[in-house]
């Protein structure tokens, strides 16, 4: 995944551990909603098992009739849409305001998480 990113963006990316108590105070403050952090918490629990490696398949041909794009594909094309990937001193001061910011955020603890897989 990491070598997508650096493929699509032409530079290096550094991976950086993040434990998972930072990782929900970081996608709360980017807006994710509580039930919707419980899904990608056990979506990134999977791809961290490797749940996901296997060969892609012929589903998607067979549905839409066109050939599935691998993932360095669509990393690329979702990068080149995005306007935020473009470096500008602006966009590099809101970032470190916004990675400081995400310290004083409350997200759901544990508890509430687990609580909300269970009602689904």
């Amino acid at each position: 995944m990491l070598q997508a990113f650096e493929n699509a963006l032409g530079r290096k990316v550094n991976h950086m551990y993040m434990p998972k108590f930072l990782f929900r105070k970081a996608v709360t403050r980017f807006g994710i909603q509580p039930y919707m952090l419980s899904q990608l918490q056990i979506y990134i629990e999977d791809y961290q098992t490797g749940v996901f490696n296997y060969e892609p398949t012929q589903v998607v041909k067979q549905i839409t009739g066109k050939e599935p794009e691998s993932f360095d594909v669509t990393v690329k094309r979702y990068f080149e849409q995005e306007e935020l990937m473009k470096r500008t001193p602006a966009k590099i001061w809101l970032a470190i305001k916004e990675f400081f910011a995400i310290g004083f955020t409350l997200a759901p603890s544990l508890q509430v998480l687990a609580r909300l897989n269970q009602a689904k």
